[in-house]
């Protein structure tokens, strides 16, 4: 089972409220339960279950005899995960109910194994096993560090070193010695979804979100392949990652309507363009080599014939 299809629970009896972790269909079976067999009200069950996977917010509700009720939401995050086993609301206040881990879907419990955690929340340090594995990052790649936290890769700066924003925030940083790794718990596990891979840095160099006050050439030259060992074919390539990242900027809903003209008009400023096919046409006639420094002229003209023949 993977995090994404357990559900969490809270049920509350006569006043006194009650947490366990159940599968889909162990859950549908207290859905028939409740609905006592009408087919209007388990279909509304259903949908309001799905509305929380899709928005992540809000609870299903169901209801029993005998002042009995519970409320239930998918797992959408291993943040929210750990916040319900801890008795963290919405509100922001702690309310912990009893956890009762006999009523769990015993597959649940395999994946708070995977995650480090106990059933109150803390985490587990010595119960994870982490093994580096070999990895080819590429700019426009998803991935999540093994805090919880997703990331796109905006450009990989060198083998090691990422320029990362945050899917949530739109926050830029670098991550210096990205390593990624394959996480299982050191116990057996029965399940494939046990294995969690994801990246973990050596250091994060934050920045603040005022793109226009960002100097990337700064980045390159401290964290990445120097301008100097550059070909034209990586100075190329190197430009498509920057308008990539101006266009993911300039269209992120995660980010504040400042950042995301500033985003506009540096991109406009830098390639005089936003339509990305008369950007790819721009850089094929070498419409921005003036700006190549990579290699001396001479160089330049032999390394332009070079690509030609290929």
């Amino acid at each position: 089972m993977k995090l994404e299809d357990m559900i969490l629970v809270i049920e509350n009896r006569k006043g006194t409220e009650t947490m366990f972790l159940l599968g889909l269909l162990d859950y549908m079976e207290m859905v028939l339960k409740a609905c006592e067999d009408s087919a209007v009200d388990m279909a509304d069950a259903v949908k309001q279950l799905y509305d929380t996977r899709d928005n992540g917010e809000g609870w299903s509700e169901l209801y029993f005899a005998g002042n009995k009720s519970s409320q239930a939401k998918f797992c959408v995050s291993e943040a929210q995960l750990r916040y319900y086993l801890l008795g963290m609301q919405e509100d922001g206040t702690t309310e912990k109910p009893s956890f009762d881990e006999e009523r769990c879907t015993p597959d649940c419990l395999e994946v708070l194994k995977a995650y480090g955690m106990g059933t109150d929340g803390h985490a587990l340090f010595s119960s994870l096993h982490y093994e580096a594995v070999e990895h080819d990052f590429h700019a426009g790649e998803i991935v999540r560090n093994l805090n919880g936290s997703d990331y796109r890769i905006m450009e990989v700066l060198n083998p090691e070193n990422l320029l990362l924003m945050s899917v949530s925030t739109g926050k830029l940083l670098v991550g210096v010695n990205t390593q990624y790794y394959q996480r299982t718990p050191k116990e057996g596990y029965s399940s494939p979804d046990s294995v969690i891979c994801g990246i973990e840095w050596g250091q994060g160099i934050y920045f603040n979100s005022r793109i226009t006050n960002i100097d990337f050439e700064s980045i390159r030259s401290s964290y990445g392949v120097s301008k100097e060992a550059e070909t034209l074919t990586q100075y190329r390539d190197r430009l498509k990652h920057e308008f990539c990242l101006y266009d993911s900027l300039k269209d992120s809903t995660n980010v504040t309507h400042e950042m995301r003209q500033a985003a506009w008009k540096s991109q406009q400023a830098v390639f005089e363009t936003e339509d990305y096919n008369t950007f790819l046409a721009f850089l094929d006639k070498g419409f921005y080599d003036g700006n190549f420094r990579g290699i001396v002229p001479g160089e330049q003209q032999i390394q332009k014939k070079q690509e030609k023949s290929r």
